[in-house]
């Protein structure tokens, strides 16, 4: 009785030292033991955790797991035999705060001597620096594949409504989302509108050119700072509230086309749903919206160009055909022009003359 007592002292002792979460869960998916570890992550009594369901503390949820959120590694064990790995988001709240974290789950059957399963044993390892990481290398490539897209497309012309066209469908592409548009800034009308645009009504299109400073987009604009919302509908920024919860706007983000400290215009994407963009999201739309601003400063230095280049070519071949106009209306110059003067006509070539000094002749020479 000592020994195993002794040796259950020993187990336990040695569970608790592990860093890891480890549980125990029956049937019914309810814990019935568990490490020090959870304790501490959770930051609650051993008698608030045992009975309770698994996926009440692990997630803060009033029923089982499942996808698209989370595939329940005890069902796949229960219907197996088998052990079971997954990764989830589990929740930890301590002190009012709530975190959530990534884990790495490994659940495994625990049998009796004729192999049937009695209960599953989770272990939990918290792996959220790994899994960031590797969700940082996957958006940093995300962005690269995006770049390179936008690059691709806004190389393809010069003609600007084109290049405003493909770079805005390929960024709503990337952005998964399928309501947008860009807008430029009017020097004569002194205004910011849309020049190109996606999922929009002619009416909203029409309604919402503004000035420096008016609503999100004048206001992005004029100081060249990116704006992302929720709900556009909600903020008292926005100059058209009526125009807007017409075409059923909600999550709203708005960056500025600059090229050299100028702002030649600003990109809008929006979503119908319920959507939060991220400081990622920021940083990949404020990247697109560069490449876009150069494009669109060379095609109008391209258009420039092109009109310089035939106002020049229309002036020369004014010139040169005012030229033969004048060269042929007077039969004088004409003749002139194909006149051969007779030999008879000329004076007789004496090479010395003019070459040397003029002295006076003897007397007896010609």
């Amino acid at each position: 009785m000592t020994v195993a007592k002794d040796s259950s002292d020993y187990l336990r002792a040695m569970i608790d030292s592990l860093e890891d979460e480890l549980l125990v869960i029956d049937r019914d998916y309810r814990i019935v033991e568990l490490s020090d570890a959870v304790l501490r992550r959770h930051g609650k009594s051993r008698e608030e955790v045992i009975g309770q369901h698994c996926y009440e503390i692990s997630h803060g949820l009033p029923e089982l797991c499942h996808p698209p959120r989370h595939e329940c590694p005890l069902r796949l064990v229960w219907d197996t035999g088998k052990p079971a790995r997954v990764t989830h988001i589990h929740v930890y709240e301590r002190q009012g705060e709530r975190q959530e974290r990534f884990v790495d789950i490994i659940a495994s059957p625990v049998k009796d001597e004729r192999g049937n399963v009695l209960a599953v044993a989770e272990a939990m390892r918290d792996v959220t620096e790994a899994k960031q990481m590797e969700l940082q290398i996957a958006e940093a490539h995300r962005s690269l594949l995006a770049l390179n897209s936008i690059a691709s497309v806004v190389s393809q012309s010069l003609d600007l409504d084109t290049v405003l066209r493909s770079a805005l469908n390929k960024t709503l592409e990337i952005m998964k989302v399928d309501t947008g548009g860009i807008l430029l800034w009017d020097e004569e009308r002194q205004m910011l509108c849309y020049r190109v645009h996606h999922g929009l009504s002619d009416n909203y299109v029409r309604g919402v050119c503004c000035q420096l400073g008016e609503g999100i987009a004048g206001k992005v604009a004029e100081t060249g700072e990116a704006i992302l919302l929720e709900d556009i509908s909600k903020d008292p920024r926005a100059a058209h509230p009526g125009l807007i919860a017409a075409e059923g706007l909600s999550a709203f983000a708005s960056v500025p086309l600059r090229s050299k400290e100028k702002v030649l215009g600003v990109m809008n994407i929006a979503s119908h749903d319920a959507r939060r963009f991220t400081n990622d999201d920021l940083q990949l739309l404020s990247n697109i919206a560069a490449q876009v601003a150069v494009a669109v400063e060379n095609a109008k230095y391209t258009r420039k160009s092109s009109t310089r280049t035939r106002s020049e070519a229309s002036s020369c071949g004014e010139s040169s055909q005012f030229r033969r106009r004048g060269a042929g209306a007077s039969p004088e110059n004409s003749t002139m022009r194909h006149h051969r003067p007779s030999p008879a006509s000329l004076p007789a070539w004496k090479p010395w003359r003019g070459l040397y000094p003029r002295v006076p002749l003897m007397p007896g020479t010609n």
